[in-house]
């Protein structure tokens, strides 16, 4: 038990700096120090933190469900009712949190109204991402929550083949998804819809945001745990090696966001670091890794678990700053007490919110006798 939280812990505290990079992109680009020069130029691209933590999901959920009975009764019931509560308590707080600060900026008329009654059930049924004339509306960052209720709904699926695969077939099944997939999508948005991707809501939405988009993403997760699954046993590379590797992988994800530009960035954001996320991934999951070791300290690790709330509540906190007179996208003093505050909720959140309504949801949906 002790060896799989020592794999896990490091994974989670990641998150906290994917969740802040996406918070950066959104409102922090015009500040210091990402207001010019290179840091500007890899602020630009860290939205593609999402597509890590697409594939963050498939490698975790491969991990934690490794070996499940999923033909055993209720097996399928504990499983949906465990992701339901995982993310579902604070993405209905957000998207209410995100309506109410919005409110007053809307003009209400009847069709605006009836908008709103159709958008409503959409968002609060996840389901935005299959709509690209929906996705924007309301609270834009649960789109990729949309997303990831599709990968839950998958996930049982293919998670026995997958994780059934021999390391050889494993292998070879990355890679020719990983080509397939990153070359379809790149021809797609620079050869057929070249001119219509800023051009075309409808385009861009479609393959910025559609889940079937980030399934390649989700999938590539899972497969790169099948391939080190032995190697996390028994790993072979020395504690030096493994953090190596881990600043290798880093320093190639901040080189591919730097060098991205226009020609890349598309790519960058649907999967096209995959391998090198895998590659971090195996890395810090070996408690011997000096790196992991850092990201093993408990108040990082707590962070780590309070990232879903600095997500998702970003929009939300952002408009509380709003409606206070502060714009925090305008000046770097706003910018970060609005990070700060970000962060604090969200801690408080995880503690108070989230964690008490994930064991209440467990138990008024669990379909067991109480």
């Amino acid at each position: 038990m002790e060896t799989a939280r020592q794999h896990v812990v490091p994974l989670t505290s990641i998150r906290i700096f994917a969740a802040v990079l996406v918070v950066v992109f959104h409102y922090g680009r015009g500040v210091w120090p990402f207001a010019d020069g290179a840091l500007h130029r890899i602020s630009a691209s860290a939205g593609s933190s999402v597509a890590f933590f697409f594939f963050l999901s498939g490698y975790i959920l491969a991990y934690a469900y490794q070996g499940f009975a999923w033909r055993q009764a209720g097996a399928l019931r504990d499983y949906y009712v465990a992701r339901l509560a995982r993310i579902y308590p604070l993405y209905l707080l957000a998207l209410l949190a995100a309506i109410a600060v919005g409110w007053g900026n809307v003009y209400w008329d009847r069709l605006s109204a009836l908008n709103a009654a159709v958008d409503f059930p959409i968002h609060a049924g996840l389901l935005q991402a299959w709509l690209p004339d929906r996705v924007f509306r309301w609270n834009v960052p649960g789109w990729s929550l949309s997303v990831e209720a599709s990968f839950y709904l998958l996930f049982p699926l293919v998670a026995a083949p997958v994780l059934a695969l021999r390391r050889g077939a494993a292998l070879a099944a990355f890679a020719g998804l990983y080509l397939v997939s990153q070359a379809g999508w790149a021809i797609a948005r620079s050869w057929i819809w070249v001119d219509w991707f800023y051009r075309s809501h409808a385009v861009h939405h479609l393959l910025m945001y559609h889940p079937v988009i980030y399934w390649p993403v989700f999938a590539l997760g899972m497969l790169a745990f099948r391939i080190v699954r032995d190697e996390i046993v028994h790993p072979r590379l020395s504690p030096a090696g493994m953090g190596i590797l881990s600043a290798l992988a880093l320093a190639a994800i901040v080189f591919c966001a730097y060098a991205a530009g226009d020609r890349m960035n598309y790519s960058i954001h649907v999967g096209l670091m995959a391998p090198v996320y895998g590659a971090l991934l195996f890395s810090l999951g070996d408690a011997r890794n000096g790196v992991a070791r850092l990201l093993s300290a408990r108040w990082l690790h707590y962070l780590g678990e309070a990232s879903y709330g600095v997500y998702i509540l970003q929009l939300p906190v952002y408009g509380v700053w709003r409606l206070a007179g502060v714009v925090p996208s305008e000046s770097a003093a706003g910018f970060y007490l609005y990070l700060a505050s970000l962060l604090a909720v969200s801690a408080l959140l995880f503690r108070w919110f989230e964690i008490p309504m994930r064991r209440w949801m467990r138990r008024a949906l669990s379909g067991r006798p109480q």
